[in-house]
């Protein structure tokens, strides 16, 4: 009697360019819900790299003012402020650094978001 030979099947997952977008709440560009903004998962990717900083740009009064952010989440002081200036105005992520799973280090795309309230029949 012969014994079969064990093959070993490999699965190599394919990668989009979009993958490695940051996101919130799966939103990575136009209007976004406010109570979405504030999500507790706060920035992440399609491929789970972990996102250790970013700065925001967001309305506040006549200018626009910045914030370096060390962590993925928005606080929640920033998304008091956001409610009460920014409503339907852009803000923007930039220098979005994340690390992946060899703890390299990644600069990801820039995000422009609008927060938007939404009814609460939506």
């Amino acid at each position: 009697m012969i014994a079969q030979e064990i093959k070993t099947v490999q699965l190599i997952k394919e990668t989009n360019e979009s993958d490695y977008y940051p996101q919130i709440d799966g939103y990575f560009q136009g209007e976004i819900p406010l109570l979405s903004l504030g999500n507790l998962n706060g920035l992440t990717t399609k491929i789970d790299w972990k996102i250790i900083s970013f700065e925001m740009d967001y309305p506040s009064g006549r200018d626009y003012k910045t914030q370096k952010i060390k962590s993925n989440i928005i606080p929640d002081s920033i998304i008091i402020q956001i409610a009460e200036n920014a409503i339907n105005q852009q803000i923007f992520f930039t220098k979005i650094i994340a690390l992946d799973k060899l703890n390299v280090t990644h600069l990801l795309n820039s995000m422009t978001l609008i927060p938007i309230k939404k009814n609460e029949n939506d």
